[in-house]
This record gives structure tokens, sequence and C-alpha cells, in this order.
């Protein structure tokens, strides 16, 4: 089975039919799941509001700040470990446009035991899962969007329900506890261990139901599950 990729990825492949949820939305549906998530807010650059920005970081900090643009000749940018309000006048006044969406995302913080991760389910009880472990790796872009070792990578494969083979170096505590809280929620989701406001836990943090994104790695057909190559 490929890697998982970004979005960006399937779009270079030629893949264009693609609706991407934002990060906003995707988070509603985490938490419509009652899965462990985080707190996300978007506003376009000139509904920017000082005063609704400070409420969230004095709630949230530590948060990501990514800057998506509207026209495709603009740059994406962003910032993680964002602690106070200078930080996002900064970002946002480096744009030279107001043609962006601004989205503060809350962070995960790393622990020794971190690692990310992304998994694809369907509803008839199969699931694949890839995980890049490293001490203190909190930044899913290492797995989804880069291009990470494969030697470096473990795999967690269900199918109908059955742990079929099972990741290396991810604790079976956490492994039974993916796929309790995933099976039959058809969709990609992507997660990262480590703490929030000091809780460690599993916390989920975008999802995509898009068919033509799940399809190139893994197609479900009455039960039966085809994994392919592209």
């Amino acid at each position: 089975m490929k890697e998982f990729h970004s979005l960006e990825d399937w779009k270079a492949n030629g893949i264009t039919n693609l609706k991407e949820l934002d990060k906003t939305e995707s988070v509603e549906i985490l938490k419509s799941f009652k899965l462990p998530t985080i707190e996300a807010k978007k506003f376009a650059v000139g509904d920017f509001c000082e005063e609704e920005t400070q409420s969230f970081l004095e709630k949230y900090a530590p948060i990501i700040i990514i800057c998506k643009p509207l026209a495709r000749d603009l740059p994406k940018d962003g910032r993680m470990y964002v602690q106070n309000m200078n930080q996002i006048l900064s970002c946002i006044n480096n744009l030279h446009s107001d043609k962006y969406n601004i989205f503060l995302i809350e962070m995960i913080e790393p622990i020794k035991e971190s690692y990310v991760g992304a998994a694809i389910t369907d509803s008839f009880g199969n699931l694949t899962a890839e995980f890049l472990k490293k001490e203190f790796l909190t930044d899913i872009r290492k797995l989804v969007s880069g291009s990470p070792n494969p030697k470096s990578l473990s795999h967690l494969n269900v199918q109908n329900r059955e742990i079929i083979n099972f990741p290396k170096d991810i604790p079976k505590e956490d492994v039974n506890y993916l796929k309790r809280v995933l099976i039959r929620k058809e969709g990609y989701f992507e997660f990262i261990k480590g703490t929030k406001k000091g809780e460690e836990g599993i916390y989920f943090t975008d999802y995509q139901n898009s068919g033509s994104f799940m399809g190139p790695t893994y197609c479900s057909k009455g039960g039966e599950t085809k994994y392919e190559e592209y």
C-alpha cells in the first residue's frame, strides 16, 4: 500500500475532483462522532477581530495559524507554537493580500511517546492506518505531506473487524482504542498522540469524506476490501 498523501498531492497526481472539508468543518464532524479533537476558528483576513482572536488565544494557546490562499498564485503560510497576538498580526501582515482565509488551530503538544497517524475506514468493518512514531513528534505533516522513510512507518490492517496486521512500536491499548472508536465510521482520519491542556491521549485533528480522496488507496465493494496501488 502506498503512503498516505495530502490533498495537494492527490491534485498534483491529476486527481482534481476533490471536495476538501476545511479544518473547522472537519472538527465539527469529529465532535459529532464524539472523538477527542481540537478547537479551530476560521475567518477571512478582512473579518479579523482582535477581541475574538485574543479570546481564542487565551483559551487554547499554544496554537497553529494557517493562512490559506483563495487564489492559486498566492503562497500558503503558517506558524506553529503561536502564543500571543503579535505573532498572529505579524503572520497576517506578511500576506500582502486579503485573499486568504485564516485558521487558528489548537495544538497537540508532544510527549516522549508521541506519534502521528492517518487512517481510512469503511462501513463494513475494514480499517487501514499508517503510523510515524518518533519522540516528541506531533507534526502530522511529516507523515501525510512529507516523504518519511518507509522503514520508519508501521501499519495497521483490520478486515471485517479483525486485526490482520499489527503496527510495530504502537501500544496494544492504543491500537485497540483506535479500532474501537473508528470501526464503521467511514472516512479519512488524522490523529496525534500527545497532550492537550496537560491531558495525554490520542486526538483526532482532521477528517475527510470525499470518495475521490479515499478511492485511490482504499476501495470497499460489498464488504470486500481491495487495496490498490496507483
